[in-house]
């Protein structure tokens, strides 16, 4: 774990970005993996509730990296992370704000 002992703000927010990011990609193609082969039951949300979800799971994700950052001493990279994530909920907000206050 001598990666996560680095101590820099652009090391969190390239982390803070980049793993939601992917981890979005991955559960999208797990949920659509999944609709393809009929393993989902046909249950009727919003239309972006899926879209929403998934984004918001990815965001969480960021905890993680706060988690790790915290045990390993590296405030200015926890802070990094932190950034990017306020980012990251202001932009789900934004994009989502007509369904959510709709």
């Amino acid at each position: 774990m001598t990666f996560f002992k680095r101590n820099h703000v652009a090391l969190g927010l390239l982390l803070g970005a980049c793993v939601p990011i992917a981890l979005y990609g991955i559960l999208l193609t797990i949920y659509d993996f999944m609709e393809d082969n009929n393993l989902l039951a046909n249950v009727s949300f919003s239309p972006t509730f899926r879209t929403r979800t998934l984004a918001l799971v990815a965001i969480c994700s960021n905890l993680l990296l706060m988690r790790l950052f915290s045990r390993s001493y590296a405030p200015d990279s926890m802070r990094g992370v932190v950034l990017a994530t306020f980012f990251l909920v202001v932009v789900w907000i934004v994009r989502f704000a007509s369904v959510l206050f709709g």
